[in-house]
């Protein structure tokens, strides 16, 4: 009886959580605090391929992952001191 050979193949997206970057301007009083730039995820896809045997899973599983919207950062600008 001939092997039966089958690839089960999955896809994911999940998120990329965005970093804050904090710039400190020391003219400005400490309770100044603006947002320069939203932050907003990026997003990445993952490839799975596992290849079977009869049922049985076989050799090892082929990943790849994908970025497809690269996140972007948050800026806050808060005062240091200053007036």
């Amino acid at each position: 009886m001939p092997s039966k050979k089958t690839i089960e193949t999955e896809t994911e997206v999940s998120e990329i959580d965005y970093e804050i970057k904090h710039e400190y301007l020391p003219n400005e009083p400490v309770y100044y605090e603006k947002i320069t730039q939203q932050g907003s995820e990026g997003e990445k896809v993952t490839y799975t391929c596992t290849p079977y045997v009869n049922g049985e899973q076989v050799g090892d599983i082929i990943t790849e992952e994908k970025i497809t919207k690269q996140p972007v950062t948050k800026i806050i600008q808060e005062g240091t001191g200053g007036n």
